[in-house]
């Protein structure tokens, strides 16, 4: 990789002329595909979808290697592009632009199927989107730390607290989380650059979603007839089984985590209540 760095300098130096510099050590190297396999449990760094399957496993530049969207004076940041800290695992949804059809939290399912029935117009996903809140480098000497990526690095913020999930609506969305009542600026400009509401991660989420509503309802429904303490011990074993898709390793956790956290809290309220009224 160090030849190639090289070379890569001597191409961009002052004067050069494009088309870019072809990079292939990142993605020729298999033991960088294999680290990045094992840090992002084999998901997606940006909508933890599962990746692995023919031409859906990509190594991604976090900051683009070729050129920044709207911006046709930028090269990239082509000295970063064997940077272990610049590499991520990727599904080709989130880090190619495509015609995707996008969902909506207010969505019903006829309007889903009559978004989906027609062909999409809207090309969305990273490519070379990279947008900032600072001042963009364009040089190795340059300071990053300048930048203010909006960008989600799941390896440097805590997607956690920049996305907030809509469980209750028909399909599941995610959303930017709110300073106030302004959206902040990492989740939504991560929301929108890697199309995390697109029509079939959408899709995805959603089966998962409905298994852990089925999961809820028969739990309310048994306890709602039995509230022996065999029952309440028989609810609280379901609910550690929800827990288990909130793992790490398991395909959209933090969609998981969010709504199992909610009926976690929702059962203890019942249960909480149950004793109050003097219940078994």
């Amino acid at each position: 990789m160090a030849t190639e760095r090289t070379d890569a300098a001597t191409y961009y130096a002052p004067g050069h002329v494009k088309p870019s510099f072809t990079f292939k050590q990142y993605k020729t190297n298999y033991d960088v595909g294999l680290a990045l396999t094992q840090l992002f449990s084999g998901k997606c760094a940006y909508c933890e979808s599962e990746v692995g399957a023919p031409n859906d496993e990509e190594i991604e530049h976090y900051r683009p290697k070729g050129g920044i969207a709207d911006d046709d004076d930028h090269d990239g940041y082509w000295w970063l592009a064997s940077q272990w800290s610049n590499l991520l695992l990727s599904c080709t949804g989130c880090n190619q632009g495509r015609k995707q059809h996008l969902i909506t939290a207010d969505m019903k399912e006829e309007n889903y199927l009559a978004l989906i029935a027609a062909a999409p117009r809207a090309k969305v996903g990273k490519h070379q989107q990279f947008p900032i809140g600072g001042t963009r480098a364009s040089t190795p000497t340059c300071d990053l730390s300048r930048e203010d990526p909006h960008l989600i690095d799941p390896t440097e913020r805590d997607p956690k607290d920049l996305l907030k999930w809509s469980t209750s609506s028909t399909y599941s969305i995610v959303l930017p989380a709110l300073n106030g009542a302004v959206e902040n600026p990492y989740g939504a400009a991560t929301i929108n650059v890697c199309a995390l509401n697109r029509s079939k991660l959408v899709k995805a989420r959603t089966k998962l979603l409905n298994q852990l509503r089925l999961m809820r309802n028969l739990i309310f429904e048994r306890l709602e007839s039995d509230s022996s303490p065999a029952a309440v011990g028989a609810a609280l074993l379901g609910a550690q089984m929800m827990r288990s898709f909130t793992n790490a390793d398991k395909p959209y956790s933090a969609m998981a985590q969010a709504y199992v956290d909610e009926f976690a809290a929702e059962l203890a309220e019942w249960l909480n209540k149950r004793r109050v009224q003097g219940g078994p």
